[in-house]
């Protein structure tokens, strides 16, 4: 069985890409329902907090998308 902090985890990279895909589509109408998600997922990882090479993936394509909502 896979552990609540992987699960989060995956959950989170798989959002980040959609995220992802969405700024480079156009396609912002969707951003307001993945940054729903988005911090229902971080608000969990309040409780059970991921190891720091997975929070190091995780911040690299938070901050990639950040770079696309600011061009």
């Amino acid at each position: 069985m896979t552990d609540e902090p992987t699960r989060i985890f995956d959950a989170l990279d798989a959002l980040l890409e959609r995220e992802r895909l969405a700024l480079l589509e156009g396609r912002l109408a969707l951003l307001s329902d993945i940054l729903a998600e988005k911090e229902g997922l971080i608000d969990r990882l309040s409780e059970r907090p991921l190891e720091e090479d997975e929070m190091t993936v995780l911040r690299g394509k938070a901050e990639r998308n950040q770079q696309l909502m600011d061009n």
